[in-house]
């Protein structure tokens, strides 16, 4: 299931600002994100404007990821003398997997889907 089109993508979640996903790009990274939200396969009647919020939010962080990987953009974390690099591309980066977990949080925290998406011990 498909949380988000390019449609809303561009009319309602932007609100007049230029896209960060290429809209022939969008149904990809909406699938994508809409995957990684769903990991319990909860079905929806109606799919509620702050959960198609949430997925083009989530789309955009994995498209912009994607962008950095073609890059060579190298995902790392360096705190003081804490120092991280992320070299397996293969697996999803522990920062962005926090960041998306973080955006689930945000867009979902206090809606009708809290229990569905958010308190399930991610």
């Amino acid at each position: 299931m498909i949380f988000a089109d390019a449609d809303f993508y561009k009319n309602e979640y932007l609100l007049g600002r230029t896209e960060i996903i290429p809209l022939e790009e969008f149904l990809f990274w909406s699938r994508k994100a809409s995957n990684r939200i769903n990991r319990k396969r909860i079905i929806l009647d109606e799919i509620p404007e702050y959960l198609k919020n949430c997925t083009c939010s989530i789309a955009e962080i994995y498209y912009m990821d994607e962008q950095n990987r073609k890059t060579g953009a190298k995902s790392s974390e360096s705190v003081g003398a804490y120092s991280v690099s992320y070299v397996d591309q293969r697996q999803e980066d522990p920062v962005i997997a926090a960041e998306i977990n973080s955006t689930i949080i945000d867009w979902l925290s206090g809606t009708a889907l809290h229990n569905d998406f958010v308190f399930k011990g991610r």
